[in-house]
């Protein structure tokens, strides 16, 4: 597979995992070009991190002073790929060896990498190495060649300084860096373990095989080299943005923004981390804290900081203070105009809110996004729409789902509710969890209105910008129209939610499920606010009726737990085999059974043939291998059990407490006590409450 410049897809990526539809379609801020060439500079590294020399950079005096730094520049750049001190020692190195040609390389590696190219090339213009300098006159060369785009000569004088000096460590990491930009996957992949194999303590090549490997879908192997980068350099943004992106693959919001904060803690001035922090704080609804970030900013991310700022004004439904920043900016742009025509939309403006967004047009005419809220706007105002191009909109992959909900509220303005329930069902995941099950045409057309349908349209664009108050404002204008309406009853729900009128939102759910009892998405609203209440039999009853309408994996999941924590095995039981039944492809409900019947220890053969079947669904899983373990473990096969527990143990990396006390369980069956004892001792120290606690605390009183 070829792949573009390698980190620049990885901002892609991060952005597309914060943001998710909302942004790729409608975006925030930023200038894709700026934020591609910033990716290129602080993702993918050609040098090292700041070095810890920098702190105290030594006074050079002499020439045998000079000749010693220079013997430490060398040796940092074999070992580190360090060329920012190169870049602040060797001017005053070239005064005092004014005939030294390995310095003058240096120094232009050092220069290409800060960009600064005019300056590098006048340097080599009239030098011709020597032979001791032979090395780093191919490095500077294929430098120069690389910055000014001529890939083939870069790679044919990388590989010649390769020849010359076969053991240098970046050497490698620099062809590593253009054949990824050019592609070539593997190549990459060999000559970026080739530098770290010369040199364990070069960071830049660490972080740079993270990113091979995050594109090569191998996300263990990138968090193990970004981590690695980071135990050398530990404020190093390269390889943190590396794990923050992989951390937003996995969900973990948390850990993403930590390793942000490392990086801006590290170096202030990186803009692109700051946009992803940014991102993240919007996407958490920390506003303060994004905003906070917005005033720190310096005066060179001027059009940055008024945007974000403008955005956070938005979402906490600040109009006047949100265009106030807009039209500060010097710059015009779609996305200035874009954001203006939301303050107008939302001050009723509606006339202003059109001009404003086909100004933005007439910036960006092939933008999908922009042409879709035109037609919303157009909607909302009660003109003519332009059908031909909302059916094509429809067709696209990022509004697509949006554009087909506004095309089913424009059917259904117009009586046609059958029309308008086949294109909603087209655009069904707009939101989490939303789609259209449980329901039939009559409760569609009962629980619609021709009225509400153009507030349901802008209250959809903004819940998605989200905009929540503005978002609340919409679909209670809906609810004006039609008090029965089933859509905007639930949408004023999660908008409520997300206000914080939390009073309203039963109210709103249970007015929904009035009109269509079997809506799929009300019902799991409300189980899930049942359970955060603890009151587990209204959850069950609202689980029930969402897995009634939709065989859901993680709603009969959910389900069968609950089920299971009331003692009623006989529905646990035919949950999961509901779940087998209707995902054959996951693992999840073999495994779950499985597990079931082996902590209880009954059908064992039975719960074995789940397991096994688990396991070949999905590799080296430290559940499913837990699994196996305890189910030969009660089958009295102790070796097979402790195969499959330790492997289990492994692939948590001795962090999971349950099996820790099954292999503390083995061990006390084979007799070894003080392994038994340590096993129970380290799972008691990773959790107070798990699933084992009781037992655990049994065994080591035994043992006691």
């Amino acid at each position: 597979m070829r792949i573009q410049p390698l980190l620049q897809q990885l901002i892609y990526i991060f952005l597309f995992l914060v943001f998710s539809l909302r942004v790729s379609a409608l975006p925030i801020w930023g200038n894709a070009e700026t934020e591609n060439n910033s990716l290129m500079d602080d993702l993918f590294s050609i040098a090292a991190p700041k070095s810890s020399a920098d702190a105290g950079l030594p006074v050079l005096q002499t020439a045998e002073q000079a000749q010693s730094a220079l013997r430490v520049l060398e040796k940092n750049l074999r070992q580190t790929g360090d060329l920012i001190i190169i870049g602040k020692l060797a001017p005053r190195i070239m005064e005092l060896l004014p005939s030294n040609q390995k310095v003058r390389y240096l120094y232009v590696l050092a220069l290409t990498a800060r960009g600064e190219l005019a300056k590098a090339q006048a340097i080599t213009a009239n030098l011709a190495a020597s032979k001791d300098a032979y090395f780093y006159s191919l490095l500077a060369k294929a430098a120069i060649a690389k910055a000014r785009k001529k890939f083939a000569e870069a790679r044919n004088a990388t590989q010649r300084a390769i020849a010359s000096d076969p053991d240098h460590p970046y050497a490698y990491n620099f062809l590593g860096q253009l054949e990824a930009q050019q592609g070539n996957n593997n190549r990459a992949l060999e000559n970026f373990k080739q530098a770290v194999e010369r040199s364990p303590k070069f960071a830049a090549a660490h972080s740079n095989l993270g990113a091979l490997y995050f594109f090569l879908g191998e996300h263990a192997q990138a968090w193990k080299a970004f981590s690695a980068a980071l135990d050398i350099a530990p404020g190093y943004c390269a390889p943190l943005m590396g794990r923050a992106t992989i951390s937003i693959a996995r969900a973990d919001i948390n850990n993403a923004k930590t390793d942000l904060e490392r990086c801006l803690q590290s170096d202030p001035t990186q803009l692109l981390a700051r946009q992803q922090l940014a991102a993240l704080y919007l996407k958490s609804s920390r506003l303060d804290q994004a905003k906070q970030l917005a005033r720190t900013t310096t005066a060179a991310e001027t059009q940055f900081t008024r945007i974000m700022l403008a955005d956070i004004h938005l979402r906490q439904n600040e109009i006047a203070a949100a265009r106030k920043q807009l039209n500060r900016l010097k710059k015009k742009s779609a996305q200035m105009n874009y954001m203006l025509s939301l303050c107008d939309i939302i001050d009723g403006q509606t006339g202003d809110a059109s001009r404003k967004i086909k100004q933005a047009i007439k910036l960006e005419p092939d933008s999908p996004a922009l042409a879709l809220v035109n037609i919303i706007y157009t909607f909302y105002d009660g003109r003519s729409v332009n059908q031909r191009q909302l059916l094509n909109l429809g067709k696209d992959k990022s509004i697509g789902p949006l554009a087909n909900f506004i095309a089913g509220n424009r059917q259904a303005a117009g009586g046609n509710f059958r029309t308008a329930y086949k294109f909603w069902t087209r655009s069904e995941n707009l939101l989490p969890g939303f789609i259209f099950r449980g329901l039939n045409s009559n409760q569609i057309e009962d629980g619609s209105s021709r009225e509400e349908q153009r507030f349901l349209g802008l209250g959809m664009l903004l819940y998605l910008k989200e905009l929540y108050p503005a978002a609340l404002l919409e679909f209670e204008k809906a609810l004006s129209a039609n008090p029965n309406s089933f859509m905007a009853n639930y949408f004023a729900a999660l908008a409520s939610a997300h206000t914080g009128k939390d009073n309203k939102v039963d109210k709103y759910l249970l007015r929904s499920l009035k009109q269509t009892p079997g809506f799929f998405p009300a019902n799991y609203m409300m189980a899930e606010r049942s359970l955060r209440r603890r009151d587990i039999n209204k959850a069950i009853i609202y689980y029930r009726a969402a897995a009634k309408s939709e065989p859901d994996a993680g709603v009969l999941v959910k389900l069968a737990l609950l089920y299971e924590g009331k003692g009623k095995i006989k529905p646990t039981i035919e949950t999961y085999q509901r779940l087998i039944d209707a995902h054959p492809e996951n693992f999840l409900g073999y495994n779950q059974l499985a597990w079931l019947y082996a902590k209880r220890g009954e059908n064992l053969e039975k719960a074995l043939a789940l397991a096994r079947q688990a396991d070949k669904l999905v590799s080296d899983n430290a559940s499913v291998n837990d699994t196996l373990g305890w189910i030969y473990f009660h089958m009295g096969k102790y070796n097979l059990a402790k195969t499959y527990l330790q492997q289990a143990n492994k692939i948590s990396n001795s962090r999971n407490p349950d099996i820790l006390f099954h292999l503390a369980s083995l061990s006390y069956r084979e007799g070894k006590m003080k392994t038994a004892k340590h096993h129970l001792e380290k799972a008691m120290t990773l959790s107070k409450n798990f699933d084992s606690l009781k037992e655990a605390k049994e065994l080591l009183n035994k043992l006691q």
